[in-house]
């Protein structure tokens, strides 16, 4: 894998997880007062903690450390998804917000699946 692409692939990622993150915080900001503080925490932690190790993972290309983190990003994405279904099983958020919330986690999640595949291979290749 060439910097480029590394650098390329890694952009896409972190820029569609940031803009999952404006999504996440605006969406919370919007949530009823009596949902609990803990809840919105809990998700703002994992959107923030998704492009964050992006950008760590970033740094530590060469190192054990890179697919663990690609795959710290996959388990903190399929978190944020279980809590959005949460909000939406009680009907703090509708079908349609839920959905289109879980797509954009779900691709994020489909190009850190590609990636890790990458990094896979080039490990086992060198």
């Amino acid at each position: 894998m060439s910097v480029y692409s590394k650098n390329h692939k890694h952009h896409q990622i972190w820029q569609n997880s940031v803009d999952l993150a404006k999504d996440i915080y605006e969406l919370t900001r919007e949530l009823p007062i009596d949902i609990e503080h803990d809840f919105v925490s809990q998700m703002r932690y994992c959107v923030d903690t998704i492009h964050s190790k992006i950008v760590e993972g970033v740094m530590r290309y060469y190192t054990n450390d890179y697919p663990k983190l690609l795959s710290d990003c996959l388990k903190y994405c399929s978190r944020l998804e279980k809590l959005i279904i949460i909000l939406k099983d009680l009907q703090y958020i509708s079908e349609i917000t839920a959905k289109n919330r879980i797509e954009k986690i779900n691709n994020i999640s489909q190009m850190l699946n590609n990636l890790i595949r990458d990094v896979n291979m080039f490990y086992s290749a060198n």
